[in-house]
């Protein structure tokens, strides 16, 4: 398979001809269709004294990407072939006072995926089944390359109540845009941005942040005096990692704010803390993603908002073809971009610059040129489902063949075998398999009732649950 590697201990890259990697008892493997560079990925390309302290070469890097899933392991019943899915870069131990207690994000001993095992800068990657998040058959695969980054964004814009307050968020790359976009998304009244890039802070703005800031012009005070604003931020996203961003930040926080720092700094720097004493602020460091809170609220807002969704996918300005790494480097470290995508499906794609639509003209969300992996496996679905045919339920132990007679509109469902149940599907939900309605609350209940939902010979019914 391809694959980009890191292949000495030296700066640079290489595509490289790799072994498919194997898919043990609790894996799953992954066809990759799309990957998203990282600030990471420019640390290791460019072989700095953190990249040279915690990689050991050779090593395939990426950790951001978006496949479908190609062999599930034996032990694995929680995913299943056919599937879409992005994945949790953070690997943990799974025994650690913080994994046993269920706070997984806080785990001594993770590893990072494509920075201590191979990544996913390749055809296929195989990760542990508990870092699978399988997405939506019809979900845009660029935006869910991005995942990763939009779940730094998620936890760092949730880490404190939101809605009502006003919001600074230091730092307009792709994670404090994705981070504007959801303080809005949740109410908040004013999102100030500031950066040093004009290009960016217009990436902000087109995602709805109020007021931009570039800090080489003006100050954050002046965004305070022009939306009406007399008492400080009652909320910052410190994305920037930049000491001066830090200090300005503190500066204009109101009395008791709350700060969330996402931003790495590339060494210590000087804190105002009498300013954090005296103004009683409360400071959060935040990394990666809380597992698996952040990816179930990530999913749960771009399936209640087109905004959103529209937001997170303007991010993305540039894709390149897997062959065409080199250039996608360059645009990443050039600074005038959002995010980078790598198409690393089977056909070839075209480069793209800011202001292109990053999908392919005249096809839909989800449906890019080169997504090849990804139609007969669905279309395949869309065959079972109008013929009623038989799938796997794999949501636990006990699993069994089920058969969904899924009835024309207006007309009966089919009458079982003898003896066997009558199925019906009443109604479309976020979830797999079927469950008894003795098992459903009230509503359900009511909904099959009114349906005519029964089972031949009596006894009780089974409700199929079906994935929107």
């Amino acid at each position: 398979m391809r694959a980009l590697a890191k292949t000495t201990a030296a700066a640079g890259l290489e595509l490289i001809d790799a072994p498919e990697p194997t898919c043990g008892p609790d894996d799953v493997k992954i066809r990759v269709l799309r990957a998203g560079l990282c600030g990471t990925d420019l640390h290791l390309e460019a072989w700095d004294s953190w990249a040279a302290a915690t990689v050991d070469p050779p090593q395939i890097i990426g950790h951001e990407f978006f496949g479908e899933v190609v062999e599930v392991g034996a032990n694995v019943v929680s995913v299943r072939v056919g599937q879409k899915a992005s994945g949790e870069g953070h690997i943990v131990c799974g025994i650690c006072r913080n994994c046993r207690a269920g706070r997984r994000h806080l785990c001594i001993r993770t590893i990072g995926l494509g920075v201590n095992r191979d990544g996913a800068f390749a055809d296929y990657v195989v990760i542990p089944a508990s870092n699978v998040w399988v997405q939506p058959d019809d979900l845009d695969p660029d935006v869910g390359a991005v995942f990763d980054p939009f779940g730094n964004a998620t936890h760092t814009a949730l880490s404190f109540p939101i809605a009502g307050e006003d919001v600074l968020v230091t730092g307009a790359g792709p994670i404090g845009v994705m981070g504007a976009a959801i303080a809005k998304h949740v109410g908040a009244r004013y999102v100030v941005v500031t950066d040093v890039s004009d290009y960016r802070l217009d990436l902000a703005k087109a995602a709805g942040a109020d007021r931009v800031v570039n800090v080489t012009r003006e100050r954050i005070a002046d965004a305070q005096r022009s939306l009406g604003m007399v008492e400080g931020f009652d909320i910052a996203l410190e994305m920037s990692g930049n000491p001066s961003a830090v200090d300005e930040l503190i500066a204009n926080m109101n009395h008791g704010g709350r700060i969330a720092m996402l931003g790495l700094p590339a060494g210590p720097f000087p804190v105002d803390w009498s300013k954090v004493i005296t103004h009683m602020l409360t400071i959060k460091g935040i990394y990666g993603r809380e597992m698996y809170d952040t990816w179930y609220a990530m999913s749960a807002m771009l399936a209640s908002s087109r905004e959103l969704e529209q937001a997170v996918r303007s991010v993305i300005t540039h894709r390149f073809p897997a062959e065409d790494w080199e250039q996608a480097f360059a645009a990443a470290r050039s600074g005038e971009c959002g995010k980078v995508i790598m198409d690393w499906s089977d056909e070839d794609a075209t480069p793209r610059r800011a202001g292109d639509d990053v999908r392919d003209q005249g096809r839909p969300a989800g449906r890019a040129r080169g997504d090849r992996a990804g139609r007969p496996a669905q279309a395949r679905a869309r065959a079972d489902d109008a013929a009623g045919g038989a799938r796997q339920h794999r949501g636990g132990r006990g699993a069994e063949l089920l058969r969904e007679q899924l009835p024309r509109p207006g007309r009966p469902p089919r009458r079982a075998r003898r003896g066997a149940r009558c199925v019906r599907a009443v109604g479309f939900w976020h979830g797999v398999g079927a469950v008894h309605l003795r098992h459903a609350d009230p509503a359900h209940r009511a909904r099959a009732a009114a349906r005519g939902v029964r089972r031949a010979g009596g006894g009780d019914p089974l409700l199929v649950v079906l994935r929107r």
